[in-house]
């Protein structure tokens, strides 16, 4: 049904930019982790940042990333766009807003679009739409530990650790995905995962996976682990919790359970590294 008051609500005139990480200007390729938004009629000016990484990683590969100091220049570049000593008053301000560069990060030219009577609404909406992260919709797997879920946003903006890591399935070839990736020596790929007592054959299919990835490697690690972090559901019988926690030994894939899991995100928080 469509909502009346929406479509009678008067549109604003505003103008908007693209954030973009570029690490080559001689090349042109960049990835978008930002928008900015300014609404004269509102006297509004925002921006957003995407605080993951997976935008540059899709486009540029893991490797030569140095993502402490992304976040530095992120950090910088805010600071600059929402200085209160900056005016922006009209085009020609936003023309200078542009012109900035910190590091390898540019903004496009101020493009013209229509917004809604609420800018920062529409700011998110250019945001999902145009940077495309979806942050704000968080998998079931991060939902499982909310504890793990901070722990790794908060490590992953220190350039320690990276969410929603996707690679190539040895042998098989299929796309494998895992809501947190860090490295202190070698590459963990942590996958939660919840139990059921049925649910066996879900253990031994991630165990077979855990073993793949350790024999073969992925990307540019040797040697990976694949670490599952168990939720089981409480009718489940200790034998059948036992019997998983054999499977995934037999086959090389670390298993932490729920009753673990502050000793695991303490160990992970120590050893984590770029």
């Amino acid at each position: 049904m469509i909502n009346k008051a929406q479509t009678t609500s008067p549109m604003l005139r505003g103008h908007y930019s693209l954030i973009q990480f570029c690490p080559d200007a001689a090349r042109l390729e960049v990835a978008n982790i930002g928008v900015a938004l300014f609404c004269a009629e509102r006297e509004f000016f925002g921006i957003k940042l995407s605080n993951e990484h997976r935008r540059i990683t899709q486009t540029f590969g893991r490797g030569h990333r140095d993502l402490a100091r992304l976040r530095i220049s992120k950090t910088a570049l805010e600071e600059r766009l929402l200085d209160p000593k900056r005016a922006i008053r009209n085009l020609e301000d936003l023309d200078k807003l542009a012109s900035l560069l910190v590091n390898q990060i540019r903004m496009t030219p101020f493009m013209p679009c229509r917004i809604t009577e609420v800018p920062s609404e529409n700011l998110v909406r250019l945001f999902d739409e145009l940077v495309g992260t979806t942050l704000g919709q968080p998998n079931k797997d991060k939902e499982l530990f909310p504890t793990l879920d901070s722990l790794f946003t908060r490590l992953e903006s220190e350039g320690r650790a990276e969410l929603n890591y996707s690679t190539k399935l040895p042998v098989f070839g299929q796309e494998f995905k895992v809501p947190f990736a860090y490295r202190n020596g070698v590459l963990n790929l942590v996958k939660p995962k919840y139990f059921s007592q049925r649910a066996l054959q879900h253990a031994l299919d991630l165990a077979i996976r855990g073993h793949l990835i350790n024999k073969h490697g992925v990307d540019d690690a040797m040697n990976p682990r694949l670490v599952v972090v168990s939720k089981f559901r409480p009718d489940c019988d200790p034998s059948f919790i036992s019997h998983v926690d054999e499977v995934f030994s037999e086959y090389r894939v670390k298993h932490v359970r729920q009753s673990e899991i502050d000793d695991f995100a303490n160990a992970v928080a120590a050893e984590a590294h770029a």
